[in-house]
């Protein structure tokens, strides 16, 4: 079995190939890096939106109640 020996060319494509592939690996990092600060961008947003929630009676949630009584009252007018 014969052994290919590498030519200036093939060379210059593995360089090539190597340093485009360290370029993804970093591409790659860098991305990683901001799902990671956006995921917590968005933890963030959804515990605010929690305690502001929490804390005021909006007009959705009269309206819950009220759909809850009426059905309610219903079932006492069975």
């Amino acid at each position: 079995m014969k052994v290919a020996e590498k030519t200036p060319q093939d060379q210059e494509r593995l360089d090539a190939m190597a340093s485009e592939l360290q370029q993804l690996k970093e591409e790659r990092a860098r991305l990683q890096e901001k799902l990671a600060e956006m995921t917590s961008m968005e933890e963030d947003r959804t515990r605010r939106k929690g305690i502001f929630a929490a804390g005021s009676s909006t007009d959705e949630t009269k309206l819950v109640m009220s759909r809850r009584e009426k059905v309610l009252r219903k079932l006492f007018c069975l």
